[in-house]
């Protein structure tokens, strides 16, 4: 598989013209500055005693949600340390309803937010970015110690103080622990099931909303080659409904922590590769991810309870480091030639 990202490739993937624009501007212009700016000072740090913590998490909903899992350990097995969380505006929601360990949660998409984080001086900055520049060159300029991030690219290399490896077939959680090995957070405590904590309000509301036996499925992805067609809703919603379940059908017309107790509350969650995936698992739910162009090994969440749906091909999985970049004109043969009826939507893994 082929793990690198050129400026062609972010213009043929699958992404609105914003997303294409902003991630655009970053591979010029971060190359550019990740050139010219000086290496890092390789400074030494007693990681043991550090006080002060800026976590970056950029990026859409998925990631955050499986990260929040290490930064509750990290925070668990040292709980004098401060942690400032500097995110975006799209996953902010996750930060500020679950993170209960943050101090304060800002939005690096947000001018005066930035202003504030600039003015501050952390002892260790970690960036969670997997590939793109910004992160590291905005952690870069802060004041702080020590940097540390995925040294995935050349660039991102040289200005991190602390540079760590990065697998592109690990699943992601793996990944974000090797962020924090200075610290050896213990890996058995950390767990996507039941890591999402759904306030009592929004418990209430769900029960007003649908009671019964139902399961939740959803289409919602922000790449339009992830969702499911009319075709297959219809196909799933009967599978289901032939075993005496209503079907909550996802439609983005409520806030995160609505969601969040409405899945809560059903017998099953079956949904696309999407950040809505791991909110499900992470209330504690059983799931079943229908994959097409995404990373099973790298997205699937991970136990006995769930299951993961895919086709694989010679041309899937499509997507390296968020992008995706399908070669079939539009066809999606791993989305739609799926095997979706009820025996493969409630198989578990063993």
């Amino acid at each position: 598989m082929n793990n690198s990202i050129g400026f062609i490739d972010i213009l043929r993937s699958s992404a609105s013209l914003k997303i294409k624009f902003f991630k655009g501007i970053d591979y010029l212009l971060g190359s550019a500055l990740a050139a010219i700016l000086p290496s890092a000072p390789q400074t030494g740090v007693n990681f043991k005693t550090i006080k002060e913590v800026l976590i970056i998490r950029p990026g859409g909903m998925g990631d955050a949600v499986v990260l929040l899992p290490v930064i509750n350990q990290f925070k668990k097995q040292y709980p004098d340390i401060q942690i400032d969380i500097l995110c975006e505006r799209r996953n902010w929601e996750v930060f500020s309803s679950q993170a209960q360990w943050k101090k304060n949660a800002y939005c690096y998409d947000r001018i005066p937010e930035i202003s504030k984080v600039l003015n501050k001086r952390y002892d260790v900055v970690i960036d969670t970015e997997q590939w793109h520049y910004l992160s590291v060159i905005l952690g870069f300029f802060l004041k702080r110690q020590a940097l540390i991030g995925f040294a995935t690219r050349v660039g991102r290399r040289r200005l991190l103080d602390v540079g760590c490896d990065y697998d592109t077939k690990a699943y992601e959680m793996d990944n974000f622990l090797r962020l924090f090995e200075p610290w050896q957070l213990q890996r058995k405590e950390i767990h996507l099931d039941g890591s999402w904590t759904v306030d009592e309000a929004s418990r209430t509301w769900a029960k007003q909303k649908i009671s019964g036996r139902y399961a939740v499925l959803s289409s919602l992805a922000s790449i339009a080659e992830r969702r499911l067609n009319e075709q297959q809703i219809d196909l799933i919603t009967k599978e289901l409904q032939s075993q005496d379940l209503q079907v909550f059908l996802l439609e983005g017309q409520f806030n995160l922590a609505q969601v969040a107790a409405i899945i809560q509350n059903a017998q099953a969650f079956i949904g696309v590769d999407s950040g809505l995936l791991h909110v499900a698992a992470a209330v504690g739910v059983p799931v079943t991810g229908i994959f097409g162009p995404g990373q099973v090994f790298k997205w699937a969440p991970q136990g006995t309870k769930h299951h993961s749906i895919h086709h694989q091909l010679p041309c899937s999985p499509c997507t390296r480091f968020g992008y995706t970049i399908p070669t079939c004109q539009g066809k999606i043969p791993c989305m739609r030639d799926l095997n979706l009826n009820i025996e493969e939507i409630y198989r578990r893994r063993q």
